[in-house]
């Protein structure tokens, strides 16, 4: 893994924040575990790549916050009504 070829299909942290399938626990989740591989893997990087590591730690912790003190978001299916049927 580099830290410029992304994590899980996302390119960046943000494209995660900004994904309207992923709910807010699961962005949490993906993050942290992009973070935990980011920090495993940045002690055997060169000094370039140490550095990009260090940006994306920020973005990480950036993308993590916002998600933290953005308002809770229903799901579709949670805001549409039921439709009953009549008999």
């Amino acid at each position: 893994m580099s830290a410029h070829y992304g994590y899980a299909g996302f390119r960046r942290p943000a494209d995660i924040v900004s994904d309207n399938v992923l709910s807010d626990k699961q962005k949490t989740e993906t993050l942290l575990h992009w973070k935990r591989a980011v920090a495993r893997l940045m002690p055997f990087a060169s000094d370039d790549e140490r550095e990009a590591y260090r940006n994306l730690t920020i973005e990480l912790a950036a993308a993590l916050t916002h998600i933290d003190i953005v308002p809770v978001r229903l799901h579709s299916f949670e805001t549409t009504p039921l439709k009953t049927t009549k008999p």
